[in-house]
């Protein structure tokens, strides 16, 4: 009899320090059945499930948690399978990843619809035994796109140069929305014209800001402090931060900034771009400047998704989104927590900074162009982090900047059906600290670098895995790699003019390994390797047209 824990909306984990750092190969193994509790006595081998797993929502995924003590040989797997509540046919989902240092089975359930309850099951199995039970199932709810508002506050025409201060709360059952006119966002303008530190300071939970104008901030355009369930629409962000520069006021000063706690923070359909400062470049040291997002030391859940984070070349970002110290055991963004559908460009470090203790991040769909690094992954410390079907181009130095784990820690990451287009460049790189990282598992990618790396693992460290990906460039890894992989040039529609579908004679076509959780949704007799199946269309990137 499978044990039932009904868990519905969102929970907070802990983030407890490890104990104990080790090399220990996880071994993933994906079970296609129901495995029933075995008689076995416990043992220090066997798989023992002392508390009830824990699943934590976002729009389009589940993040799950199951905590385990026991298999000290390391050979239990745990597979979730899922389906809507009243469907018949059960779905398989990606493998949990085991983290034997903090004893937990974590991963993620992706492609959800949103207000959608899923039923879970998750399927350990052990050849030493699982005790109480080798299923347990459970039932989430992902979140709905749909706020219920409680209270309209109308932010009226005109220019307004006082910083709006949002003091009170709304609740679960109805937000308190701060809002231009339908139609009037444009002429909605909060312009505190560098004399005042924000454009907004929210200090409430369940908080909607909605299409207004804010310019010209002196640090901070939207400012939120320790709150929790805020969601920023429809804004369009510019002018704001001190000067910045190496040694300069203004690191890390940003479009949205939060620090020191909160969560739940929906970042959606905004313009953040233009920031008043600019961030070095890597010959002066590491840069520093603006950012369009920092949430430094908060406490994750968010969602970050079709947003404008572009600049120009005269106002740089730092990081395009980031957090605080790269060694944090929350990091950037923290956990459960999604980031899709963004355009991002013009930064002089990281598109998308990864670091630190994050655990079931996602980052998909989005295009990364125009900085040095594409996204960085320098150390993930829990993990895991799952990166797929993004595009990235126009990069100075890697696509995947991976390292910095024989610091403190290291945790899984997944890199599927990413399309790097960078000559000369690298792809994934050991440029972290001493390069050393682990659990990076690199699958059906195209890796386009001409005559740069397309992959560097100097460390060779036997948890990381590669194969199955399209390689125009060289290898530097002191392992035999990429048995599988497709060694040609990817054959984009037109890579010149920033179109990278693939073309019908691309050897990227039919060329991938199927993934459970991530392509079951392929044509052909193989999935095609990259971001985009052939015949696909690009993905949407920034602002959603209003619905």
């Amino acid at each position: 009899m499978a044990t039932k824990v009904a868990i519905v909306g969102a929970r907070i984990i802990g983030f407890a320090r490890r104990e104990a750092r080790g090399l220990i190969a996880a071994l993933l193994v994906s079970v296609c059945g129901c495995v029933p509790a075995q008689p076995a006595a416990v043992t220090a081998a066997s798989l023992t499930l002392p508390t009830a797993p824990v699943a934590t929502p976002t729009f389009e995924c589940l993040g799950v948690v199951a905590p385990f003590t026991g298999d000290d040989n390391a050979d239990a797997s745990c597979t979730p399978w899922y389906r809507e509540t009243g469907q018949a046919g059960w779905l398989e989902g990606h493998p949990l990843w085991a983290d034997r240092a903090e004893g937990e089975f974590r991963g993620s359930l992706i492609g959800l619809r949103p207000g959608v309850t899923y039923e879970v099951e998750l399927r350990f199995a052990d050849p030493d035994g699982v005790s109480p039970a080798a299923t347990v199932a459970l039932t989430a709810q992902t979140w709905s796109e749909r706020f219920p508002v409680a209270e309209t506050v109308w932010v009226e025409p005109g220019t307004s140069t006082q910083t709006l201060r949002i003091e009170g709360s709304g609740s679960p059952e109805g937000y308190v929305l701060y809002s231009a006119r339908p139609g009037r966002e444009s002429e909605t303008v909060i312009d505190v014209q560098g004399e005042a530190d924000n454009n907004i300071v929210v200090n409430g939970d369940y908080v909607i800001v909605r299409g207004l104008a804010l310019r010209n901030a002196r640090t901070n355009a939207v400012d939120i402090l320790k709150r929790h369930h805020v969601v920023i629409e429809r804004c369009t962000i510019t002018g704001w931060g001190r000067p910045g520069g190496r040694g300069q006021p203004g690191d890390l000063d940003a479009g949205i900034y939060a620090r020191n706690g909160g969560s739940q923070i929906i970042i959606q359909d905004n313009v953040i771009r233009e920031p008043r400062g600019v961030a070095n470049p890597w010959t002066e040291g590491h840069p520093e400047g603006p950012q369009a997002i920092s949430l430094i030391e908060t406490d994750g859940n968010h969602v970050i998704r079709y947003n404008d984070l572009t600049s120009v070349e005269d106002h740089r970002y730092n990081d395009t989104c980031g957090g605080g110290w790269n060694m944090s055991l929350k990091g950037f963004p923290c956990r459960d927590t999604d980031i899709y559908g963004n355009q991002v460009a013009y930064c002089n470090d990281d598109g998308i900074e990864l670091d630190g203790g994050d655990n079931n991040v996602r980052v998909w769909a989005n295009r990364i162009e125009q900085t040095y690094c594409g996204i960085s992954l320098a150390p993930v410390l829990k993990g895991p982090v799952y990166v797929w079907r993004n595009v990235i181009t126009g990069f100075e130095g890697a696509a995947f900047k991976l390292g910095e784990g024989d610091r403190q820690g290291y945790g899984a990451v997944y890199l599927y059906h990413n399309t790097v287009f960078g000559p000369d460049r690298s792809g994934i790189a050991d440029w972290g600290g001493e390069g050393l990282f682990r659990f990076t598992t690199s699958r059906n990618n195209i890796l386009a670098v001409s005559t740069g790396p397309c992959i560097s693992d100097k460390r060779a460290d036997p948890t990381n895995s590669y194969d199955y990906d399209l390689l125009q460039g060289r290898l530097k890894v002191k392992a035999p790699v990429e048995p599988h992989g497709v060694v040609a040039k990817p054959g984009f529609v037109d890579p010149d003019g920033g179109v990278f579908l693939l073309g019908p004679q691309s050897a990227a076509v039919d060329a991938g390994i199927p993934l459970p959780g991530f392509n079951a949704a392929f044509r052909g007799r193989a999935p095609d390797l990259g971001a985009f199946e052939l015949d696909d269309s690009e993905f949407r990137y920034g602002p959603r047209p209003v619905r």
